[in-house]
């Protein structure tokens, strides 16, 4: 997180730092300043020992520079701070705290606070639990252009979470994060077309949006693509390039992909039969806990598979 912290905030602060001529100026200076209660001066200081970046890096040091910042009301460490309360990355967890922080700074408008400040809120196993307040939150991160935020706002529009179910709203914000190049809404938005919820069933574009977010590495995507290769639904069928995507996803540990992978190899659908490799796709699923590769699994080692 404390990377993550530094990653979201770095072009923020070397905007700031220029501006401020801290960018390239001797550490001693930029110190100097922020000892003397220069609000940008303490947060350049901050990232630079969160990063590590001609200081010490020191996760505790970096925590304090950024609530003496904090302190002075400045919206960027507003959030670096909460987010190093948020995991206890450097200073002790303080969700309480974090949330009053996010807040702060989601009230000033920033959309990366806005968002964080959702994400707590829409924590099932978290005490600041509420659907009402993530949407909320989420949408006004959206509405600035926050491309994750887009998405979670079609989510709750899709599931009926903090507000009633509307197909038709679902499928505008995750068009709009799709074209933004959100893999997650890409895929959310085949099942849309594939489905014909929220927009006019359409096979062809169900495959496409599988398609894209397959080509980004999203495992769903893969896996859904690759049903509708060997269903031959939106797209010629080809059971070749099935199997090419579930590799793929099966690869990256994806349950069923794997017992899909392996059901291709019992049957030798678009690869040739290879019961072998297909119990050690099943195994793999298998010791992931998975039910029904534990029972294909079974079948197969006593010469029946499923």
């Amino acid at each position: 997180v404390a990377l993550r912290c530094a990653l979201l905030l770095l072009p923020v602060i070397q905007t700031m730092a220029q501006e401020a001529d801290w960018l390239d100026r001797p550490v001693k200076e930029l110190r100097a300043a922020a000892e003397k209660g220069d609000a940008v001066a303490q947060l350049v200081m901050g990232n630079s020992h969160l990063v590590g970046r001609r200081v010490i890096k020191d996760y505790q040091e970096a925590a304090r520079w950024f609530r003496k910042a904090t302190d002075q009301n400045l919206v960027q460490a507003q959030f670096a701070l909460a987010l190093m309360l948020d995991s206890g990355e450097g200073v002790p967890r303080d969700t309480a705290e974090a949330m009053r922080l996010y807040r702060a700074a989601a009230e000033k408008g920033m959309a990366e606070a806005q968002y964080n400040l959702a994400a707590n809120y829409a924590r099932a196993d978290g005490s600041t639990f509420d659907p009402g307040e993530a949407l909320k939150w989420y949408r006004a991160a959206a509405e600035q252009g926050h491309t994750p935020a887009m998405t979670r706002v079609g989510m709750a529009y899709r599931d009926g979470f903090g507000t009633a179910v509307d197909p038709a709203e679902a499928a505008v914000w995750l068009r709009r994060a799709a074209y933004r190049d959100e893999p997650g809404a890409k895929f959310a938005l085949g099942q849309f077309y594939r489905d014909g919820f929220g927009v006019e069933r359409n096979p062809a574009d169900a495959t496409k949006w599988f398609r894209r977010a397959a080509e980004q590495g999203h495992v769903e995507g893969m896996h859904h693509l690759a049903m509708m290769l060997f269903a031959g639904e939106g797209t010629p069928p080809d059971a070749k390039e099935a199997v090419e995507w579930l590799k793929d996803a099966a690869a990256k540990n994806h349950a069923p992909s794997q017992i899909m992978l392996a059901k291709a190899y019992f049957n030798g659908d678009g690869v040739t039969a290879n019961p072998a490799q297909g119990i050690e796709w099943l195994r793999l699923a298998a010791n992931m806990g998975e039910p029904e590769a534990q029972a294909q699994l079974g079948l197969a080692l006593r010469g029946r598979p499923g």
